[in-house]
């Protein structure tokens, strides 16, 4: 039996891009390519025929007991579980063109971005407490450490490392911030 064709590529979504990437699934399935899995910024995709497929990214965080009447009430709606990754749970299913094709579990738009907002806090507070060790801990080898026992001088490989932390950290804070005043005003909208 032939094995089937598959590809990865690379994308960063933020939790605040979920629509971005709920359309970027989508447009690989118009392309021909059957979303498999994503990891971290890795997606994993299956040649197919191409056709249109919604995909759904719920941000829910349940108990186990909850978790099958979740899945149960998506499966009822003609939705197909696909995976979960950092708190995000995957669904799709074929565009029929009718209001399941729009199904939410939030009661409302307002609803969603509080959840979205409890996922970035939580994600972003161990985040930070890291990323700030790690500047703390170089800024403490640069300033009293290092210079002493090396005559002065400090390894730029360590000073960019530090600084490349600190640039991304300072980057996902911001663009999530953007991201949720965004969405803000966009469902205020409605």
């Amino acid at each position: 039996m032939k094995e089937k064709e598959t590809k990865k590529e690379l994308h960063s979504f933020m939790l605040t891009d979920y629509e971005k990437e709920e359309a970027y699934l989508r447009k690989m399935a118009n392309k021909g390519w059957r979303f498999l899995q994503s990891a971290g910024i890795t997606y994993t995709f299956e040649k197919m025929e191409p056709e249109d497929i919604i995909y759904r990214l719920d941000f829910h965080p349940l108990k186990k007991t909850d978790r099958e009447k979740y899945l149960h009430f998506y499966r009822k709606n003609g939705w197909t579980y696909l995976q979960d990754t950092n708190d995000v749970t995957y669904f799709c299913k074929r565009a029929s063109g009718n209001d399941s094709d729009r199904l939410d579990l939030f009661k409302n738009d307002q609803d969603k971005l509080e959840v979205l907002g409890k996922l970035f806090k939580s994600r972003m507070l161990p985040l930070s407490i890291i990323a700030l060790f790690i500047i703390f801990i170089g800024l403490v080898q640069f300033v009293f450490i290092y210079p002493a026992d090396h005559g002065g001088t400090y390894p730029i490989a360590a000073m960019v490392i530090w600084l490349l932390i600190l640039i991304y950290w300072v980057y996902v804070l911001i663009h999530c911030s953007i991201g949720f005043a965004k969405l803000k005003r966009k469902y205020s909208l409605h």
